[in-house]
């Protein structure tokens, strides 16, 4: 006992100082965990509990999962994980994929039909995303763009064209060509959240650690934000938020060799 009790007050300094900053800097790839980085050492602080890494393992709960470049800690709601090792994440692409909204280029092998299935979005709101009236869309107070793709067994799939397109109306996420950019906006607020699980409810395909828009097998998702490449390993991959520039890869079934980087120059609109 009294061990114990010299243990809890030896860490007491470095608790204040996680919860002050300590002059690190800080990234947050969602609600409820932050991930701050320092040489050789990864401090993760949810709701007021703090565990450290330091190129060993830790175990945590937290509400989201977040990686960073070096060593690295991952941290799940209600569940008890591991840090990941540096250099367990694919590298980035060495060379950027440009993306352009006058091109007609397709990324990826066709797999799925245009538009949104039967299931997908008829008009009626779906998750976060509403159907806006054509004649509505004139003024936006929100704007951005996100990137999706999906691989399966190392094989890009493409993302149809249309999703999002209804017969009287324009879902706030939508897609209009075949370069996997998906269009958000609103025309009410200045940031609308839009998610992952909004936009395979609107283009009617399922979402799950096991099965993606009809195809089945073992699932991981990277999440790249301004060269930062993350792995998301939350309870429900539709909470991963689409934000302006941040690109989403689905990788199916065998790993990938490296994880797409994009060119957004032609897309420096949004918020």
């Amino acid at each position: 006992m009294r061990n114990n009790f010299r243990l809890v007050l030896s860490l007491l300094p470095f608790v204040f100082m996680t919860a002050c900053g300590g002059g690190r800097e800080s990234s947050t790839l969602a609600s409820g965990a932050t991930s701050v980085q320092s040489s050789g050492q990864t401090t993760t602080t949810l709701f007021g509990t703090t565990t450290t890494s330091a190129g060993s393992t830790t175990t945590t709960t937290a509400t989201v999962v977040t990686t960073t470049a070096a060593n690295t800690t991952t941290t799940v709601a209600g569940t008890s994980t591991t840090s990941v090792p540096q250099g367990s994440l694919p590298p980035l692409a060495a060379t950027q994929t440009l993306l352009d909204p006058a091109s007609s280029a397709v990324l990826g092998t066709p797999f799925w039909g245009d538009g949104d299935t039967g299931s997908g979005g008829q008009g009626a709101t779906v998750g976060n995303a509403k159907c806006v009236n054509y004649d509505s869309i004139n003024s936006l107070a929100y704007y951005a763009h996100a990137h999706i793709s999906i691989f399966r067994d190392g094989q890009r799939l493409a993302i149809p064209r249309y999703i999002g397109y209804a017969a009287n109306c324009l879902y706030e996420l939508n897609v209009d060509n075949m370069n996997g950019v998906v269009d958000m906006y609103s025309t009410e607020v200045s940031y609308k959240r839009l998610t992952l699980g909004d936009f395979f409810g609107v283009w009617g395909h399922p979402l799950s650690w096991t099965n993606v828009a009809g195809l089945s097998g073992q699932v991981v998702i990277y999440v790249e934000d301004n060269g930062i490449l993350n792995q998301y390993m939350g309870a429900n991959p539709g909470d991963i938020d689409l934000i302006h520039h941040r690109s989403v890869t689905i990788q199916i079934g065998s790993r990938l060799n490296e994880i797409p980087i994009y060119n957004w120059q032609q897309y420096n609109g949004g918020h």
